[in-house]
Order: structure tokens, then C-alpha cells, then sequence
């Protein structure tokens, strides 16, 4: 084990959670990610994901399926599809469990109530942040309290079986291993406010949804934006969050994408227009 860690430590880079599984396959073809081909899978999968979602929440038919192919195009999205990350699977994991526990309270199957918590569990289990994102499944399950109780058996089950590929796993390793759910043993880099987590996360979110496809003067408009937020509001976050920036990039990067200005206007049209 050893030995097949330390290429990646001296590269200074950590894998993925999954990707573990892939290092074997790495090591065999000289570099060949498999993580790849997962997101790749999982990437496929996002427009039927959507359409259903969409349908499901009663948008017509045609609005959903245009909104089917327009939705996985965007920065965020796309640009994982081709990346070694574990950010994509967990959103088709998560849109997976949504569909299948809306169609556990429409038609009682029992095989959607499995798959909705083990998909789930699987989008969890991917990456830690991901754990709130569990809370939208168990809401709609909730929504029809008899059904699930019906299914009591088909629950306990399931829900022990997604514990198992779960966060669960890796909280309870970090609290081991560190002291901490989060696997840190510094809070110097964590937000330390929620007002500030919440107005930082906004205002994060409200900029990289407007960021054009090419932004040639994006460090102007950075330097410009942090200015702007005010002695107050810039020392309360500078304060509680550490890792806070208004930061712009010329091009779309993954890590700090969104849907992209097309798609964000597009779709506030839509609301509009609705």
C-alpha cells in the first residue's frame, strides 16, 4: 500500500474517496484514469435524470425536454464530465434518488424506495459535503407517511445497506482519526459564522452564475467586486471566512463554475416568462 501512495504523495495530490479503486488500473496503463469513465457514464445519464425530475415537478412535456439537454451544458457540469473529479457522480446520484423516491410516492414500489436511499447513500458516500443533499429525499418520502410505514421492512433494509456506502463511513474514520467529522484538526480554514458562510456562499454562488464563457479583464472586475463590498461586510468575512473570494477567471474552470451566463439567463427568463 505504501508503495502505491507514495508516487501520489510526492505529487502532492489527493484522490478522490472512489478513485482509490481505479489506482490499480492506473498503475497497469501507465496513467489511464478510470474516474474518467465514470463521470463519463454519469454524465450520460443527467438528461433522462432531469427530464424526469422536471416532468415530475409538472413542467410540460416540451419545456422538459428542451431544459433536458440545456441543464448537463453547463460549465459546472460539462466540464466535469471530463475530469477525475467526484463532484458529478454525486449530482446523478442525487438526482437518481430524488426520481426514484417521487416515483416510490406515486406508484408504491418497492424497488424505488431501495433505490432512492441507496442512491442516496451513494451520492453521500462520493464526497462529504454532499450530506445535506440527502435531507431533499427523505423530504419527499416523508410526504406520505403510511406508504413508507407499509414498507417499513424494504426501509430498514435499504437504509441500513446506504448507511454502509455512506458518509457515515468516513465520518466516523475521521472522528477516529482526527478528532473531527470533517477529518480536519484545524478550524482555522472553516467558515466560523453561518451569517457569514451564508452571505459569502451568495454572493460566490450570484458571481459565478453571471461569469461570461470569455472574460478577458475578470482580475479588473475581481479587484473591483471586493472593493465594492464595503469595510463592514469585507471584515466579517475576512474575519469568519478564511477561504472567502470574489475571484473571477478569463475561462470556466470546474472548480469554481456554474451553470454560465446563458444558461442563468435563459432559465430566469423561463421563470419569467412562466
Amino acid at each position: 500500500w505504501h508503495w502505491i501512495n507514495t508516487p501520489f504523495q510526492e505529487l502532492n495530490y489527493t484522490l478522490p474517496n472512489y478513485e482509490w479503486l481505479t489506482v490499480p488500473l492506473f498503475l497497469v496503463t501507465g496513467g489511464f484514469h478510470g474516474a474518467v469513465v465514470i463521470n463519463w457514464i454519469a454524465f450520460l445519464a443527467l438528461p433522462s435524470l432531469f427530464f424526469t425530475l422536471l416532468r415530475a415537478f409538472g413542467v410540460p412535456g416540451r419545456l422538459a425536454y428542451d431544459w433536458m439537454w440545456i441543464f448537463p451544458s453547463g460549465y459546472l457540469i460539462a466540464m466535469q464530465a471530463g475530469g477525475i473529479g467526484n463532484d458529478l457522480i454525486g449530482l446523478a446520484f442525487i438526482l437518481a434518488a430524488l426520481h426514484c423516491a417521487n416515483r416510490f410516492v406515486a406508484i408504491a414500489r418497492a424497488s424505488c424506495l431501495f433505490d432512492a436511499l441507496l442512491a442516496a447513500g451513494f451520492c453521500t458516500g462520493g464526497k462529504l459535503t454532499n450530506l445535506p443533499l440527502a435531507v431533499c429525499v427523505l423530504i419527499i418520502l416523508l410526504k406520505d407517511l403510511k406508504l413508507l410505514r407499509a414498507r417499513c421492512f424494504v426501509f430498514a433494509i435499504a437504509t441500513t445497506l446506504a448507511a454502509l456506502v455512506s458518509a457515515l463511513i468516513p465520518i466516523l474514520l475521521n472522528l477516529a482519526y482526527s478528532g473531527s467529522i470533517l477529518g480536519i484538526t484545524s478550524l482555522d480554514d472553516q467558515v466560523q459564522n453561518p451569517v457569514a458562510g451564508w452571505l459569502g456562499n451568495g454572493l460566490i454562488l450570484l458571481m459565478a452564475a453571471l461569469v461570461p464563457p470569455l472574460f478577458p479583464g475578470a482580475n479588473q472586475i475581481t479587484a473591483f467586486l471586493e472593493h465594492s463590498l464595503g469595510r463592514g461586510l469585507d471584515a466579517l468575512l475576512q474575519l469568519y471566512y478564511a477561504k472567502f473570494t470574489l475571484r473571477i477567471n478569463e475561462l470556466p474552470q470546474e472548480e469554481s463554475g456554474a451553470l454560465g451566463l446563458g444558461i442563468t439567463l435563459a432559465l430566469i427568463t423561463s421563470i419569467v416568462l412562466w
